[in-house]
């Protein structure tokens, strides 16, 4: 997404995890729409497997 020149913006990659054994998760689509509609700044979208999701600001 384009940005107004000169801003500061963070970008935050996680990984979704199945306890108990951590393993990775495949339910990132589920997490992103269940948060997106409670998001009042930035994005949240995949990243670059479905275990992945990215939050980004700015």
């Amino acid at each position: 997404h384009v940005s107004d020149p000169f801003t500061l913006g963070i970008e935050l990659e996680m990984q979704v995890i199945n306890p108990p054994g951590y393993d990775l998760s495949q339910d990132a689509s589920r997490l992103i729409d269940a948060v997106k509609s409670e998001l009042t700044v930035g994005e949240v979208k995949h990243d670059i497997t479905e275990s992945m999701l990215e939050m980004a600001t700015g």
